[in-house]
């Protein structure tokens, strides 16, 4: 009887939509209310882009565990 448990459960539907957004590298298209944080990014990195082979700024994103760090970072 219990031969087969694990296959059954398996081939159930899942109750999430999209389990790729539970992985801890997901990064949403849109971060919501950080577009000022994102703006301020592009403005100390747009060198990068205007002149390839320059060399690179640095940023340091300081705040409170869990805010949004490194999913604005990436």
């Amino acid at each position: 009887m219990a031969y087969g448990i694990i296959e059954h459960e398996l081939a159930k539907p899942s109750v999430f939509k999209d389990e790729s957004r539970l992985l801890p590298d997901y990064v949403p298209l849109n971060l919501v209310h950080r577009e000022q944080q994102l703006r301020s990014l592009a403005r100390i990195f747009r060198v990068l882009v205007e002149s390839p082979g320059t060399s690179s700024p640095k940023a340091i994103l300081l705040g409170p565990v869990g805010v949004g760090k490194t999913a604005v970072s990436k």
